[in-house]
């Protein structure tokens, strides 16, 4: 199976599965020269997970393809009901220039769907650092934070996975207790459960995987002056209703893309128009820049760089913790690289320089 016909290709992807496929679209969205092959002829004709995550969904949507599959049921020829169960994981994500996603760096039992939906998470990590680097834009060394960002919550998955299909299989066994459990203490624990908002928003957000968090990476970086409140360098950008243009749209849909985004929230007098002019041309080919207001009347650019959005309710900057002036630089993964509050760049331009390309490639 080939995805492109060229002679110099930039990255070959072993493996046509969901992994494969969603590796190869981010990198085709920047414009990576690549070749996709599998072993087999044809697609699978039956499906390989219990069902599709909010998260992966979400990636899904960046490319116009989450609601389709949404609207579809994700219905499919057939189910696999026989299975033995493996899980393990690779010790490393990266040998040097070859990169292990999705089931060649782990295996997991069916419950959730945690193999597909980890795996097509894994390649939307990957691809943009690929396609950067490999584009000259980003310094190599972003490509470290691949493992380092993946390979935990591969693990912490890989052990969740397992206990809740032995927790499964057990619960509905013939044994004594297994059936002691089923008839008295279900009934009289899950309504507790179900009753309490906190422990459904806390189930929804592991169960989804939006609460996956990389804090700890080298690649994303708290600035100075610090930001109090929002989501931390590190997580997930959360979601609320913007206008664009008018029209309404989620910050995911409006500003992920082929590129870095650079959120300025607060009033856009604020901000230096001559000096995010000079930063947006040293950085044309890797940042987007999009001013986000309170109001209509106040969302003019500062610059012709600037794309404006509108929180004409107030939900995006409760959710973004704003408060004044707030920056953040958002992954074409939907995840935060950095922030800070204030409206001086020093702390943004030195992030920048560290892992990304002045106009002249690295």
């Amino acid at each position: 199976m080939c995805m492109l016909q060229v002679d110099v290709l930039d990255v070959l992807i072993v493996g046509a599965g969901p992994t494969g496929l969603a590796l190869a679209t981010q990198l085709h969205r920047f414009g990576v020269r690549i070749r996709l092959i599998d072993r087999l002829r044809d697609r699978a004709r039956e499906s390989r997970a219990l069902a599709v995550q909010a998260r992966s969904l979400e990636l899904l949507q960046m490319v116009q393809l989450g609601e389709p599959l949404a609207a579809r049921g994700l219905a499919t020829a057939g189910l696999i009901t026989r299975f033995h169960l493996h899980h393990r994981q690779t010790a490393h994500y990266r040998k040097g220039r070859v990169f292990l996603a999705g089931d060649a760096a782990h295996i997991h039992s069916p419950v959730g769907g945690r193999g597909m939906n980890t795996g097509i998470q894994d390649a939307w990590n990957l691809g943009w650092k690929l396609a950067l680097v490999a584009r000259g834009s980003a310094d190599p060394r972003l490509l470290d934070s691949y493992e380092a960002e993946r390979w935990p919550v591969g693990r912490f998955l890989l052990r969740y996975t397992d206990r809740a299909f032995r927790t499964f299989t057990g619960a509905i066994s013939n044994r004594p207790l297994a059936a002691w459990t089923r008839r008295v203490v279900a009934p009289r624990v899950l309504p507790h459960i179900v009753a309490s908002p906190r422990l459904r928003r806390a189930l929804f957000a592991f169960v989804s995987e939006l609460a996956v968090r990389y804090r700890r990476s080298a690649a994303v970086v708290e600035g100075e002056p610090r930001q109090v409140g929002g989501p931390r360098a590190g997580d997930r950008l959360p979601d609320a209703h913007l206008l664009r243009h008018g029209r309404a749209v989620w910050p995911h849909e409006a500003i992920t893309g082929p590129h870095i985004s650079l959120l300025l929230c607060g009033d856009p007098r604020m901000w230096d128009g001559r000096r995010l002019t000079q930063l947006g041309e040293r950085y044309r080919d890797v940042v987007r820049i999009y001013g986000v207001s309170k109001g209509a009347s106040d969302a003019s650019p500062v610059t012709m760089r600037v794309d404006s959005l509108v929180d004409d309710h107030g939900e995006g900057f409760a959710r973004l913790g704003v408060q004044g002036a707030t920056q953040y630089l958002v992954r074409p993964d939907g995840y935060v690289g950095f922030r800070c509050s204030g409206h001086r760049f020093d702390s943004l331009e030195r992030y920048l320089e560290t892992w990304f390309a002045r106009g002249n490639k690295f």
